[in-house]
């Protein structure tokens, strides 16, 4: 073997190991990425319905309201009714409505429910189970904390 080929052989050999390890490095470490969209809030809150079926600690809506229950859709549209953020309802819980009255407890049925949203918008509509819904601006979104309480009945 002439010098010259063993030359080009070392430096072949050279070349293989500082890319098998620049190889390595970039494996065990991350890669690094940064995100332009800001972090979207997720509405939150509750649904009361006051005419309830009550069993036990559960509860559905009764009546007019029998639609209102666990999974029933939550829908947050914008102000040209295009939806930005969808959630279901929780199984109902039983809850106070109101303080007592001559020691006497008025029960509902409350629905917790949470809607990630996928863009902001300058207002807010939170419709419960296709019965449409209050509509917000998105500084009263943001003075209550992107928790809505709804009531029916």
């Amino acid at each position: 073997m002439t010098y010259h080929v063993l030359m080009k052989h070392i430096a072949a050999l050279l070349v293989m190991s500082l890319t098998v390890a620049a190889c390595s490095a970039s494996a065990s470490e991350p890669e690094k990425t940064t995100s332009t969209q800001p972090d979207l809030p997720t509405v939150t809150g509750v649904l009361m319905v006051n005419d309830a079926t009550v069993e036990g600690e559960w509860c559905e809506g009764n009546g007019g309201f029998d639609d209102i229950q666990a999974g029933a859709s939550v829908i947050v549209l914008d102000g040209e009714g295009n939806t930005i953020g969808a959630a279901r309802l929780d199984e109902g819980r039983v809850a106070p409505v109101g303080p007592p009255e001559d020691g006497i407890q008025i029960v509902g049925c409350e629905f917790g429910y949470e809607a990630e949203l996928v863009r902001e918008t300058s207002f807010y509509t939170i419709e419960m189970v296709g019965r449409g819904g209050p509509t917000f601006t998105h500084a009263d979104m943001e003075a209550m904390d992107w928790f809505v309480e709804l009531s029916l009945g």
